[in-house]
């Protein structure tokens, strides 16, 4: 695959040179038993979709320093105890960016509920859902290759023929080491459900990230290459690009996408007249012979399985700058749907979802469902259970390619 090494310039130009430069802060705190009220120790505290993180101490203590100013959602994992998460903001100026920020976490323990309801795993199917899990779940990008899930059987599978669904659940967190970009993933799965009749996919999840130790300078160079390749044109380069007004200097072209009738379709009273028609004379034994081959019952049949709207893609590109702003991070008017094409290429990988054979640039569909999208320092946005992702990018952001929320190219190298 080409690497762009004049993007990875553009790039390292472009992200905001200020996000180096902002004051880091530190989190204190100490976790304890909600009832009890005594200390836990070695605790997995950490911000989720990160490497930063920390293990509570005997005393139940733990400390996190350097953290850039956004927002993260802080999670405590301890066996035997409900997943704990709480979003902090650390880009409130209020508070000052230099100063410590104490909380204390109450874990609360797991109830045994006799009446709780187990999906029973499908053994039988093992196999053949276990391979659907990995193409929807790590991906088929390139790097899928590289990937490897270190504890398949804490995974439990379960289709269900009648709504053609796969559900998956882990009790323990999901153990996958990235060889492509050099991480080890903890990934505590909460959902996930993938429905192959409608196409829709729901994974919801905490990952923790770990970096991976490099073999050598040469390993380290290709993991900072991949990362970088990575980035370029996902989720977050996107909405850091979006929060600091640069969609076009970072290689983004965005268009506004609308809705309008699918003029080839006609109405669902002229369509079903004609079927009815063609249908009695087929029941009637009746042969129609007919130089004009939209005369037949299959051609209004087709034309009735079409949409009855389609989406029409603006002409004019969008800089950003016609979203209004109530502060730096939080964009107004933005529902609705774009198209977003990034100039890097595809992957080859892709090419066969699209029955062609030949790359062009990265093209995904982005429906935003809020008038509004807060989006703060670190990439981190909110709500993103408001965002549905269609073409390219639906695709690609499986756990092979992602990255932590941390990771910025021009930190990277500017080391």
């Amino acid at each position: 695959m080409l690497r762009s090494f004049l993007s990875i310039l553009i790039i390292c130009l472009f992200t905001s040179f200020s996000y180096s430069q902002l004051e880091k802060r530190s989190l204190l705190g100490s976790v304890i038993d909600a009832t009890t009220k005594e200390p836990l120790p070695f605790v997995n505290v950490f911000f989720a979709n990160t490497s930063i993180g920390a293990s509570s101490l005997t005393d139940g203590s733990f400390q996190i320093k350097n953290i850039a100013p956004g927002k993260y959602d802080l999670v405590a994992s301890y066996i035997g105890y409900k997943p704990y998460s709480i979003p902090i903001d650390f880009s409130d100026q209020s508070s000052g960016f230099t100063s410590e920020i104490k909380i204390i976490i109450e874990l609360e323990q797991e109830a045994k509920e006799l009446s709780e309801i187990i999906v029973k795993a499908d053994t039988a199917n093992r196999a053949r859902n276990y391979k659907d899990f990995l193409r929807n779940f790590i991906g088929e990008t390139h790097n899928a290759k590289k990937c490897k899930i270190l504890n398949p059987k804490d995974i439990h599978l379960y289709f269900d023929p009648k709504e053609n669904t796969l559900v998956a659940h882990s009790k323990k967190p999901i153990e996958i080491e990235n060889r492509a970009l050099g991480y080890k993933i903890s990934y505590y799965l909460y959902q996930f459900e993938v429905n192959f009749r409608t196409g829709t996919l729901y994974i919801f999840g905490v990952p923790r990230y770990e970096e991976l130790t490099p073999e050598g300078d040469r390993q380290a160079r290709v993991w900072e290459r991949e990362r970088v390749q990575a980035y370029l044109g996902s989720v977050n380069h996107f909405m850091r690009a979006l929060r600091d007004s640069a969609i076009i200097e970072n290689g983004f072209e965005v268009k506004k996408v609308f809705t309008i009738p699918n003029i080839n379709r006609p109405s669902d009273e002229f369509l079903t007249r004609k079927i009815r028609e063609l249908s009695k004379k087929n029941k009637d034994g009746m042969i129609v012979f007919s130089n004009n081959a939209k005369d037949s019952l299959s051609y209004y049949t087709r034309l009735r399985s079409q949409p009855k709207e389609r989406d029409s893609i603006a002409e004019k590109k969008l800089t950003g700058s016609e979203f209004k702003r109530s502060s730096p991070d939080r964009i107004e008017n933005i529902k609705g749907k774009y198209q977003i094409v990034h100039r890097e290429k595809e992957e080859v990988e892709y090419l066969p979802y699209m029955g062609r054979k030949y790359t062009e640039k990265q093209k995904s569909l982005f429906n935003f469902l809020n008038q509004a999208l807060t989006i703060y320092a670190n990439g981190y946005y909110e709500d993103v259970k408001t965002l549905f992702l269609e073409g390219y990018l639906s695709w690609h952001e499986k756990m092979s390619n992602l990255l932590p929320l941390e990771y910025h190219p021009m930190k990277k190298q500017s080391k």
